[in-house]
């Protein structure tokens, strides 16, 4: 007669079916892996059962899905998943694509460009790079910032979600071997030579768009360069020909100039330059005397005495 009590049976019980359907399940899951594989768009398409098998349930583990979440299930009568469509990327959260959201195949470099937001955690993170690099990849672009999926819209995920310039650091630290570049709220050049002391590049977003002039002493500062950067004015005299090409050839003018709006960022009449641009590139006919006044508006009446439209 057993001394144990009926509830002790019926845990045991309980643990054995249980296993039992985790068994059958797995079992179920190695029978419907595919023998070839198609439509691999990153990993290589020689790439043995095996290696391919092992790959994907390490994804499955780090993003803490099963396989139906990214593949679509086959419709009756047929069972188990297509693993070859990609028809489920296109409903599942951004948040959680692995490969489609940080690579773009048709591109002919192998750069991935590898944001934090993917709501994993360091450990995820670094066992994706794990993953990339033993398919070959060499370079990694960080977000520094954790992108929130949910509460937060595109402007206040640029801003509220901290930054942890550490986590990055400790990747570049553990894989020496790699191309490792920062990305996330640098707004300076002062900013960008303190963490290339961790990691091998920095990438600039805002700064750079906002103030274009803050790449004039990248070559001198951060290379060593011992050339003389250009000034503002030299930069637009050179821009003029493009400009005056861009037009005549049924281009707008304000196509070019708007990406320079913020190249007198933080000097006298930067306002009024900005202003002048803004207003008048985009009208119908505009052409590159819009950018020699505001060229003159800034250096003065005879800063563009010799470039007379041609």
């Amino acid at each position: 007669m057993s001394s144990r009590r009926p509830e002790g049976r019926i845990a045991g019980a309980r643990g054995f079916v249980i296993g039992l359907t985790a068994l059958l399940a797995a079992a179920g899951a190695r029978a419907q892996i595919p023998d070839k594989f198609t439509n691999l768009r990153v990993l290589p398409k020689d790439i043995a059962k095996p290696k391919l098998v092992e790959t994907m349930r390490a994804w499955s583990g780090a993003l803490g899905q099963r396989c139906d979440f990214c593949h679509v299930e086959r419709k009756a009568p047929e069972h188990g998943n297509d693993f070859a469509s990609d028809l489920q990327f296109v409903e599942v959260p951004s948040g959680k694509l692995p490969y489609r959201l940080v690579h773009d195949a048709s591109r002919p470099a192998d750069q991935w460009r590898l944001a934090s937001q993917l709501g994993m955690g360091q450990w995820a993170l670094f066992r994706l790079v794990d993953l990339c690099a033993a398919a070959g990849v060499r370079h990694f672009i960080v977000h520094a910032r954790k992108a929130w999926l949910k509460g937060l819209s595109p402007k206040e995920n640029r801003e509220v979600p901290p930054l942890d310039y550490g986590r990055v650091y400790r990747l570049k630290a553990a894989h020496p071997e790699l191309e490792i570049v920062i990305n996330g709220g640098i707004g300076s050049l002062a900013e960008a030579e303190a963490h290339l002391a961790h990691v091998d590049g920095v990438a600039l977003g805002r700064a750079a768009y906002q103030n274009p002039y803050l790449l004039a002493e990248v070559d001198r500062r951060l290379l060593g360069a011992a050339t003389t950067p250009p000034s503002r004015r030299e930069a637009i005299e050179a821009l003029l020909p493009y400009a005056e090409r861009h037009v005549r050839a049924g281009g707008r003018l304000n196509n070019i100039v708007r990406h320079i709006l913020g190249l007198y960022h933080g000097q006298p009449r930067a306002r009024a330059f900005r202003r002048h641009l803004s207003e008048r590139a985009p009208r119908e006919g505009a052409g590159a005397d819009v950018l020699r006044e505001a060229l003159r508006l800034m250096e003065g009446p005879g800063s563009v005495s010799m470039l007379a439209a041609e």
